[in-house]
């Protein structure tokens, strides 16, 4: 998982707890006790949630569900898929483009082993 950053969340980038619910940045009170500088919401309850400004709820002593994090981001890639040599002991190998006619380019080169052309993916990053 991507580390909290209070930055960004208070920014309005998406964050999440440790067990996969959404959460809501609410407030940084950076003069308050260190404990109860950060507050979120999180799904499902019906109060706020205090939180250090590294988003864990115990600065110490273990994991909790309610720790924060950034959200993961989707992202679009290009893969192109090319046929291998079978004494490597791979059957195929792939390419990933952020751009799908940087994708189409590659495949216009390396087209004799080609399998695949720019099937896109989602990933998140």
């Amino acid at each position: 998982m991507k580390p909290f950053n209070l930055e960004e969340a208070k920014a309005g980038k998406p964050i999440i707890t440790r067990d996969g619910r959404t959460a809501r940045f609410l407030a940084h009170i950076p003069e308050a006790s260190e404990a109860l500088q950060v507050f979120a919401i999180v799904d499902g309850e019906k109060a706020a949630t205090p939180l250090y400004t590294s988003g864990l709820f115990y600065e110490t002593g273990g994991d909790h569900d309610h720790d924060l994090f950034m959200a993961p981001e989707k992202s679009t890639v290009y893969l192109n898929v090319y046929a291998v040599n079978m004494k490597t002991r791979h059957a195929f190998e792939s390419c990933a483009f952020k751009v799908e006619a940087d994708a189409k380019h590659d495949a216009s080169i390396n087209g004799a082993r080609l399998l695949a052309v720019a099937v896109p993916v989602e990933i998140e990053v």
